[in-house]
């Protein structure tokens, strides 16, 4: 179809959008159909041109079926001007103000917005909402770390014997760290692949959050387990240190 022309003011003609042209004919083409809004005293709109879908309601909705019509048939006193600068839209605010009073300087014009401010606005709570979530989660890590780093020095103080007794029949430090880390990392490892598949299970409950991406994104889910193995190395790290510097005279002693 076509855009609205200078041709088209008075005419009671139409752009409907993708979702409106399936709901109303299916797999026919719109172009040249005619419609009423729902009062059978309204003389019939005709289809001139299909543009895509909008989310003019919420990001988080499915585009509703969307009429467009020339200015001149609106009922309504009030709109909103879109317009594409090159320049600072801030900057450009006084100008676009200008242009309008001086076609009717009567004429209210409350607030100039950017295209980023209006879809940021629109995401304030979901921000929020998901702020306060990476928030837990940062949380949810420390209190990780600190329990790895816990369960894995515990474990190596309770194997002091064994460890001086590899030390003193020649194990390397390399030997060493390998073990503690062994112990710290393995669970961790577990936990993230059973973690990976909770998620997938997971993203149908979590797709209503979501709009413009996949339910399920294989890299994220591997970057996470990554940081998960990493943060279990880093806090077995310590513990493994400690177990390589013991002293096996003072270890066999031990009891």
């Amino acid at each position: 179809g076509r855009f609205f022309t200078q041709d088209d003011l008075g005419k009671n003609v139409a752009v409907i959008s993708e979702h409106a042209a399936r709901t109303a004919w299916h797999n026919q083409s719109p172009i040249g159909q005619f419609f009423r809004r729902g009062d059978p005293d309204e003389k019939p709109i005709q289809v001139i041109g299909v543009i895509g879908d909008v989310r003019a309601v919420d990001l988080s909705k499915e585009p509703p079926a969307m009429v467009y019509v020339p200015l001149t048939y609106r009922t309504n006193n009030f709109g909103s001007f879109v317009i594409r600068t090159g320049n600072d839209p801030a900057a450009m605010s006084d100008a676009f103000r200008k242009a309008i009073w001086s076609i009717d300087g009567q004429v209210p014009v409350p607030e100039v917005r950017t295209m980023d401010a209006i879809v940021d606005g629109s995401l304030a709570a979901r921000n929020f909402q998901l702020h306060l979530l990476l928030a837990f989660a940062a949380c949810a890590l420390v209190l990780a770390a600190l329990g790895i780093y816990g369960v894995v020095a515990y474990s190596a103080l309770q194997r002091t014997r064994e460890l001086g007794i590899r030390i003193a029949l020649g194990a390397q430090p390399a030997q060493i760290y390998r073990l503690i880390l062994q112990d710290g990392v393995t669970p961790v490892m577990i936990g993230s692949l059973a973690g990976i598949g909770l998620a997938v299970l997971a993203t149908r409950a979590i797709s209503g959050l979501l709009f413009g991406v996949g339910d399920f994104n294989l890299a994220i889910a591997v970057a996470a387990a990554a940081v998960l193995l990493l943060t279990g190395g880093i806090a077995s790290m310590l513990p493994a240190v400690r177990a390589t510097r013991i002293n096996p005279v003072q270890a066999l002693r031990t009891e």
